[in-house]
């Protein structure tokens, strides 16, 4: 494969770093902003209500979203109407069937829309460290793709075939040099496709947190990351992944039982997206944790996805990489994998004789 026609396809890619996109409705008064959450016991909850403000903590406006239907991922949508030019800070709490009140969830922030003269602009929330550059792998790898020739493999990386092959073909991925530098890509259209760093082995190989960036051309094709990858010798891993015209989720190559697994995030052909997934080993499961945001957007400061894997085939360790499937070019950038410092907290449980549990505020959905 060569890089000679990534070139063409640039704009695809945004550089991990980017100052804030500007998203929001161009109403002169007003804007909605769309907000998407779940709950972990529907049945507890009446309604739910937004709560936001113009600074953070400060919420002097309540709104009743009711109890909207939720999708087959278990996630609810509703809006707010906020002034034009003002930025927002919101949470979402639920009340219950006896009327007790939850606790709010974690905070989420939209910027005014540019050009809308008071807004002061989101967070950069990047991806993490900016990696090394040195593209040829480490102990502790972070990888910026720079310094590599356009066209040329990763040192360290092993490409492998369609519909989950374990056979190595160095001809799927490689390294394209654009306006804003070095990226991995594929433009392969093939189905289930990987590329997985794999000499030297990565340490740590359990126990560590992945993050990084990935852009995707098409909403035809798909695009993820792997983390406990068993490639290039064994079909198993954790897949934080978005499928033709679908959200973020967890997923893996093994029976996977998660009551949040679904994101409810869904990436727009042409934007560019930060995420963060980790992984503890525990004496009976694996705990996992990931998010995804807009890239240059304001990290959410809670993860999306929280999953406590009990499966006797779950892995215990491996790699990292990528996937991709289907339609369209595919970019990834700034990975950086670092050990897992702390525990990871459980999945979030209610039940009936307990507090209510807080709604889990997805993010403010990306107005496109």
């Amino acid at each position: 494969m060569t890089g000679t026609e990534a070139t063409k396809n640039r704009g695809r890619w945004i550089a991990l770093g980017l100052a804030w996109l500007a998203l929001g409705a161009t109403q002169a008064e007003a804007r909605q902003e769309v907000l998407q959450w779940t709950h972990s016991d529907a049945a507890a909850v009446q309604r739910f209500e937004a709560l936001y403000g113009t600074s953070s903590g400060s919420y002097g406006s309540t709104v009743n979203l009711g109890k909207p239907t939720p999708n087959s991922s278990g996630i609810y949508q509703g809006s707010i109407t906020v002034g034009d030019t003002a930025d927002v800070y919101v949470v979402v709490r639920a009340v219950g069937t006896s009327g007790e009140i939850s606790a709010n969830s974690a905070e989420r922030f939209r910027a005014a829309p540019a050009g809308s003269g008071t807004g002061t602009g989101g967070s950069t929330g990047g991806s993490g460290s900016g990696g090394s550059g040195s593209g040829s792998g480490s102990t502790t790898p972070s990888f910026d793709f720079e310094g590599l020739a356009s066209g040329s493999v990763v040192p360290g990386w092993i490409d492998t075939g369609a519909n989950f092959s374990l056979a190595a073909n160095d001809a799927l991925f490689g390294v394209a040099t654009t306006q804003l530098g070095g990226s991995f890509w594929t433009s392969s259209t093939a189905n289930d496709i990987h590329s997985h760093m794999a000499s030297p082995a990565p340490t740590p190989s359990q126990n560590y947190r992945l993050r990084g960036g990935m852009s995707l051309g098409s909403a035809s094709g798909g695009i993820g990351v792997t983390v406990y990858s068993g490639y290039p010798t064994k079909d198993a891993y954790y897949r934080l992944g978005s499928a033709p015209n679908g959200t973020f989720v967890l997923s893996a190559r093994h029976g996977l039982s998660c009551s949040l697994a679904d994101s409810g995030y869904t990436p727009s052909p042409g934007g560019s997206y930060a995420f963060d997934i980790a992984v503890q080993t525990l004496a009976d499961r694996n705990r996992i944790h990931a998010k995804v945001w807009t890239l240059g957007g304001s990290e959410p400061s809670t993860p999306q996805i929280v999953c406590d894997d009990t499966s006797a085939s779950r892995p215990t360790s491996g790699t990292f990489g990528t996937w991709a499937t289907g339609a369209g070019t595919k970019f990834w950038d700034n990975f950086d994998l670092k050990p897992l410092s702390g525990s990871l907290s459980a999945p979030p449980t209610s039940s009936g004789s307990g507090p209510l549990a807080p709604p889990v505020l997805i993010d403010i959905v990306p107005v496109n």
